[in-house]
């Protein structure tokens, strides 16, 4: 019986070195003047409600729909076109029209007709906005428009019943307006709006009241003779994040609940920011604040503990982040995060885009990769990793502090590694890790030192060769030893000495070459060699054998056995040059799977099971 099988080649490499290890999960795909953009010094970023892209530079608006670049210009022959190169913000506005701001002022762009109107005053007018003097406009979630003006205060237009609330200072009335000096607006979880003004104040606005009830004047008393062009953002927690665009202040948070806050920047204790100049502020679906800065990248801050890491360019990376540079930054509905950079286009980022990180040596990054020739991984109890690669020694990796500890051999001691070429790995029920060597036999590492298990000749209880190609330990904690030329061994731990059941012996395997070994639910050995399959049984402790046979659609696909893997259901899966081979206990029968079964290629190599029960 065939049939049609979805598999996915994981490939996973994991960073290797005795020091503090970068922040490798962040992969960015990345966008610029190669692929259509207009310019690569990005102004800004908004998505709008048909999930068109548009990216502002400092030479042109572009529109990207996941395939190519639409730019827009200036025209002097056209006076639909944009008034300025330079675009400096884009917002939604009513009636699905884009209001791309510019050095010149506000251009209306009309998505039906791809065209751009400059009447700003007579727009405006028709909501009841007395002239075109306008910093910027805002939609909620309720689809109501804010707009900022210059000395006025804030107009609040609702579409569904063509009304504007205008909201301005009031010299005898607390609840209005603090002042007209208004620099940012930002809505919270309900609804309601935080307004930040240029002498540092910032205020909550009911808004189904349409009253102030809550002032913060913390900015206001660390810098009372100052004026800055203030920016908000307001997290999922309904928590505050300000910064001062053009200033190097940091960020300062501000905890509405508890009315405390705390600066962060260059030199704050704990968790401190890389770069002090801050250009946005977005949090992702994890909660992780992802602030953008000048020279220094991205620093995600977790608001659990306020420790930050940096996302930061490798030159010899492309998948690193762009440039450090970060001058536009924007979360769209679907989570992913766009970053603009100021010489080097877009980078994007989405934890489903990518879904396995790359750890590789980058020359210009000490603490990456030194070597990325990786053979094999053990995880222990605690989830750390041991990892054995092909010359480069023996790695651990502690998951919690995020650093490494390299094991390599020493000639001139006898208690370190054997080898640095590490082909198998197995952590044992006493969390001792047994490590296969080429060459330099099988080591057992007790977490101090190193115990050597070598050939020798004259000893027919040593282990049967140096090179050690499978260990596993089965139920009853016997341990099972692989060899590349010398049969399979079994190790009795009290005797300290080995058991080698070598080819063609009486009751033993066929093929010198062991590939692979795995138990299955009844206790059996199932041993991959070159020559097809053995399975020691536990009841008759005897080996029986399968092999490929032309004539038998259900027999072994092929004799070359490279894994073997039994999932949850107690198959057994075979991975060969050949194709994929699956074993059914019950009716003693292969089923065979090819690249026209639906394999991406007939040579596959490792088979795992995820937690929902799908197979890879």
């Amino acid at each position: 019986m065939r049939s049609k099988l979805l598999i996915a080649l994981l490939a996973f490499f994991v960073i290797i070195k005795s020091v503090q290890a970068q922040n490798n999960q962040y992969q960015f795909s990345q966008l610029d003047i190669n692929q259509g953009l207009s310019n690569n010094q990005i102004t800004c970023i908004y998505k709008d409600s048909k999930g068109f892209m548009w990216f502002g530079t400092t030479s042109g608006l572009n529109r990207y729909d996941g395939y190519k670049f639409k730019v827009f210009k200036h025209s002097n022959q056209s006076v639909s076109s944009l008034d300025d190169d330079y675009i400096s913000n884009i917002e939604e506005g009513p009636d699905q029209k884009l209001w791309i701001q510019t050095r010149s002022g506000f251009n209306i762009y009309d998505l039906q007709t791809e065209r751009f109107r400059h009447d700003i005053k007579k727009t405006l007018a028709a909501f009841s906005i007395p002239d075109s003097l306008i910093l910027s406009l805002k939609k909620d979630r309720n689809g109501n428009f804010w707009f900022v003006h210059t000395s006025y205060g804030i107009y609040r237009y609702q579409p569904k019943t063509h009304q504007t609330t205008h909201f301005t200072h009031l010299a005898n009335d607390s609840t209005s307006l603090y002042s007209n000096a208004i620099t940012a607006i930002a809505e919270d979880a309900k609804g309601d709006c935080w307004i930040a003004h240029n002498n540092g104040v910032l205020e909550k606005l009911d808004t189904k009241t349409n009253k102030i009830t809550s002032r913060i004047y913390t900015l206001n008393q660390l810098y009372p003779h100052e004026q800055f062009t203030i920016r908000v953002s307001v997290d999922a927690q309904d928590d505050l994040w300000v910064y001062m665009s053009g200033n190097a202040l940091g960020t300062f948070y501000f905890n509405t609940k508890t009315k405390s806050y705390k600066h962060i920047d260059k030199n704050s204790i704990g968790g401190k920011l890389n770069s002090n100049i801050v250009y946005n502020i977005v949090q992702d679906n994890k909660g992780l604040v992802w602030i953008s800065t000048d020279h220094g990248g991205i620093n995600l801050l977790d608001k659990k503990t306020f420790a930050t890491t940096y996302i930061t360019n490798r030159a010899d990376d492309p998948k690193s982040i762009a440039q450090n540079s970060i001058t536009a930054l924007y979360k769209d509905n679907t989570g992913i995060i766009w970053a603009g950079t100021y010489k080097r286009g877009i980078s994007y980022y989405h934890e489903s885009i990518i879904k396995f990180p790359l750890y590789q040596h980058h020359p210009a990054d000490p603490n990456s990769l030194v070597y990325d020739d990786v053979n094999k991984f053990a995880e222990d109890a605690k989830g750390n990793l041991w990892i054995g690669t092909n010359g480069g020694g023996l790695y651990y990796f502690d998951r919690k502090k995020n650093t490494y500890q390299l094991y390599k051999h020493d000639a001139n001691d006898a208690g370190s590694l054997s080898n640095d070429v590490i082909v198998s790995l197995w952590i044992d029920h006493e969390q001792k890790l047994w490590i296969g060597t080429y060459f330099g036999g099988l080591d057992c590492f007790d977490g101090k030192k190193f115990t050597h298990y070598k050939h020798n000749e004259a000893d027919p209880n040593s282990i049967s060769d140096d090179r050690v190609w499978e260990i596993m330990e089965d139920s009853q904690n016997r341990l099972w030893i692989g060899t590349l030329a010398g049969g399979l061994n079994l190790f009795n731990r009290q005797k300290n000495n080995f058991y080698q059941y070598l080819p063609y012996q009486p009751n033993s395997v066929h093929s010198a070459y062991i590939s692979a070994l795995k138990e299955d639910g009844e206790g059996n050995i199932w041993i991959g060699t070159s020559d097809g399959i053995e399975v020691l049984e536990k009841k008759s402790n005897r080996f029986i054998r399968y092999r490929h046979e032309e004539k038998k659609n259900n027999s072994l696909i092929n004799n070359n056995i490279i894994a073997i893997f039994r999932d949850s259901r107690n198959l057994i899966w075979i991975t060969t040059q050949e194709g994929l081979s699956v074993f059914n206990p019950q009716k003693k029968t292969f089923s065979n799977y090819f690249t026209e079964d639906g394999l991406p290629d007939n040579a596959t190599l490792e088979v795992l099971e995820d937690n929902k029960n799908h197979i890879w």
